[in-house]
């Protein structure tokens, strides 16, 4: 019999080693150790209370007893464990009683701490229906269970603590690898910043075990969502209704008071009032922190769980340091772009005042013909005003008559060449001259005072700009440029048109005051021409005359004298003749 009962202590003392080796569950390894206690004392119930943390004792294991008795049960452990005044035979009897309230037939209790390392924790109790001495035996094999018990128990709390430590380092090694992968984003994606908000919603929805993560950004006076993370069939819903400062929502909470803002449960907070949102995205718990730099909002980065379930102070410090990467990656994209800004308007600026120098250069070459610097004006005004077409039209009184093109094909050269522009007929030019300033059409089809049709219908233009060439208060023509699409054009690109403006008038009034300068040259040598003939060839021809006319009186053959006569009437048809060229070189003043 004694041979029987250690066999059976030892195939009990195998199984329980076995099943802590094999690093079962700590309830599994109780529930062996119950057994074997209860089945080795001859009990009929029995049951394991560990104690926890607090010095409060919770039963982890029963055998032979129903489970809605056991949280009466664990209520009346406590109490008597709570009792310093009693000893170990109170103690049963206080046990055994309580059995008898479990199971009428119970009549004798048996109670082992479990102990390691001088740490109490927990009971191992067994009840059983008959009374009798403990023997040493059974305190024996008690105590081994108890032992087995107690290793099992301190295995599972280095188990469990290794397994915490082991997610607390995978954890952190993912928050940091999710971290460096978010700032590996935001270095390749300088000069956008979508990349990188998608990258930090589905690695903060990811790691914070969120349904659904936000960023909301500032657009014009709400705040609306930029990235999205979680469920598309409510992103609609978002998209359509943008946020606002405020306490009715936690994003708008966010908004209003500047930090981070976290609810566990929507619905028992009296300051949510967003119930529609509520149903339409379906969240309880909602995480909210803003996007700050230098104390001004730029955004809110949400995570949000349609359950009960609170972040950890560790979701909240991964989601704060998830909005720092992301106002880090809005200012490199802000900056860039203001560094690009800054370098175009510098290259449009150097750019103008190159072209503007290469104009100018251009009426100083062509002194006395402008049709150059015309051509030179449509064509640079073309290109820096991204304009598919220009012209310039010079005003003759009644009609316009195209003088420079560019960009035009061959067709439309042919109408406008054919059809000049007229005073009054709805156009572009015709505004221009009712008003003698710059008229700029965004869309002349969407223009009712805009009547010039059928050219619109040959040249196919949509945006147009219209500046007078003005000499004063003389009106000399226009500068047009136009697009074939809808692109109205810029305030530095209309003041850059009217520079082209005044560089044309400019080349026509030079053009002008030249050619006068010629003519008045001309006109000086002439008259100088005509005082040489008169002072010097008039006056030899007279003097040469007179001398004949000497040689005449003198000579006495009559033949002689015929001869010196026919020269003498020559003489006075030539000075007539050089007399009349002179008058026609520098004809006198009309008297009144």
């Amino acid at each position: 019999m004694l041979q029987d009962f250690r066999v059976r202590q030892r195939d009990f003392l195998l199984e329980i080693s076995r099943a802590i080796t094999a690093q079962l569950e700590l309830s599994e390894v109780l529930r062996r150790v119950l057994n074997a206690s209860v089945v080795m004392l001859g009990g009929q119930l029995g049951l394991v209370a560990l104690r926890d943390p607090g010095g409060e004792y919770r039963i982890r294991a029963t055998l032979g007893i129903e489970t809605d008795q056991v949280p009466d049960l664990n209520d009346q452990l406590n109490k008597l464990l709570a009792d310093d005044a009693l000893d170990y035979d109170s103690f049963t009897d206080q046990l055994t009683r309580i059995a008898i309230g479990l199971d009428r037939r119970m009549r004798q209790s048996f109670a082992l701490p479990l102990v390691f390392a001088d740490q109490p924790l927990g009971l191992l109790i067994v009840f059983r229906a008959q009374r009798g001495m403990a023997t040493a035996d059974d305190i024996q094999v008690l105590q081994s269970f108890a032992d087995q018990a107690a290793i099992a128990i301190q295995n599972a709390g280095l188990l469990a603590e290794l397994k915490e430590r082991t997610a607390a380092l995978t954890e952190a090694l993912e928050q940091q690898t999710a971290t460096s992968e978010v700032l590996g984003v935001i270095s390749r994606s300088k000069f956008e910043i979508q990349p990188v908000l998608d990258t930090i919603v589905r690695t903060a929805g990811r790691l914070c075990q969120a349904e659904m993560a936000l960023i909301y950004r500032i657009d014009a006076d709400a705040f609306r969502v930029v990235a999205h993370y979680g469920d598309d069939s409510a992103l609609d819903y978002l998209l359509q209704h943008p946020l606002r400062p405020g306490t009715g929502t936690v994003t708008g909470r966010v908004l209003l008071e500047g930090r981070t803002v976290h609810v566990p449960d929507v619905l028992a907070d009296p300051s949510y009032t967003w119930r529609e949102g509520q149903q339409s995205v379906r969240h309880r718990t909602i995480l909210g922190v803003p996007l700050l730099r230098e104390g001004r909002i730029l955004g809110t980065i949400s995570v949000t769980r349609s359950w009960v379930g609170p972040f950890t102070d560790k979701q909240i410090e991964l989601i704060t340091t998830f909005a720092d990467q992301a106002v880090i990656a809005i200012e490199n994209v802000r900056l860039f772009e203001e560094v690009q800004a800054r370098t175009r308007e510098l290259t449009e600026s150097l750019d103008r005042q190159t072209a503007t120098g290469e104009v100018l250069g251009a009426i100083s070459r062509s002194k006395f013909d402008v049709q150059p610097v015309m051509e030179m004006i449509v064509a640079t005004a073309a290109r820096l005003c991204q304009a598919e077409m220009a012209d310039i039209a010079r005003f003759d009184g009644t009609t316009y008559q195209t003088v420079a093109m560019h960009g035009y094909d061959q067709a439309s050269r042919d109408y406008l060449l054919a059809n000049p522009v007229e005073q009054n007929n709805g156009s572009l030019q015709g505004r221009v001259l009712a008003t003698r300033r710059t008229e700029h059409i965004a869309d002349c089809l969407a223009d009712p005072d805009y009547k010039w049709r059928e050219g619109q219908g040959v040249l196919g233009q949509r945006s147009m700009l219209g500046v007078p060439l003005l000499r004063g208060d003389e009106f000399m023509g226009a500068i047009t440029l136009m697009r074939r699409s809808v692109r109205p054009f810029t305030e530095k690109q209309i003041e850059l048109v009217t520079t082209f403006a005044d560089q044309a008038v400019i080349a026509i009034e030079n053009a002008r005051l030249l050619a006068r300068a010629r003519e008045l040259d001309i006109a000086q040598e002439r008259e100088r021409i005509a005082r040489d003939l008169h002072d010097t060839v008039i006056q030899r021809l007279f003097a040469t005359g007179l001398s004949l006319q000497s040689a005449a009186r003198l000579a006495d053959q009559p033949e002689v004298v015929d001869r010196i006569q026919q020269a003498v009437d020559e003489l006075d048809l030539t000075v007539r003749d050089v007399r009349s060229s002179i008058f026609e070189l520098n004809p006198p003043p009309t008297s009144s």
